[in-house]
């Protein structure tokens, strides 16, 4: 089954307002562990240009001790003889792990190193298109700016600068 624009979008609209609602309960109980990773999919607070080590440092071995690029492509893993170079092997495999700053709709983002374009398999099965922004792509530009707020405010808590009695949202 195909999903129409407009059924992404409502999806999407979906995704965002369940994510605030959650937000909203994080941020009446504020924990003093950092939270930033854990609050949107695929988003680093460390500058990254790759959403994941897929063909550059990652490899998935099966139970059969095949590999694959991706846990995501365990069903097409290969079986490399005993003198493959299994980094090599994995590289050259189907998933193109492009950079962020070589996405179309990404280069001028002010996120682009926080979610590095998004999943490269999710892009590619929505898009056709290794090269350009994840499908996903409005849903962390909603985001990221109220994780960051969160996290803003677990450090002002952290370090007694925020005073919970008076804090409202």
């Amino acid at each position: 089954m195909t999903l129409s624009r407009a059924d992404l979008i409502l999806e999407e609209n979906e995704i965002i307002d369940g994510m605030r609602q959650a937000y909203a309960v994080i941020e009446r109980m504020l924990p003093t562990y950092p939270l930033f990773h854990g609050l949107v999919d695929r988003v680093q607070a460390a500058a990254h240009t790759h959403t994941c080590g897929t063909g550059i440092s990652y490899l998935v071995f099966t139970h059969e001790g095949s590999l694959a690029q991706c846990h995501m492509h365990l069903g097409e893993a290969s079986s490399p003889s005993q003198h493959t170079d299994a980094l090599q092997l994995v590289a050259a495999g189907p998933i193109r792990n492009l950079s962020v700053d070589h996405k179309e709709g990404c280069k001028s983002c002010s996120y682009r190193y926080r979610c590095a374009g998004g999943c490269p398999i999710e892009t590619f099965r929505a898009t056709g298109r290794w090269d350009v922004q994840s499908p996903h792509c409005n849903i962390y530009k909603s985001l990221i700016p109220e994780a960051l707020r969160l996290e803003g405010l677990r450090l002002l808590k952290l370090y007694g600068w925020l005073d919970e009695a008076t804090h409202v949202s």
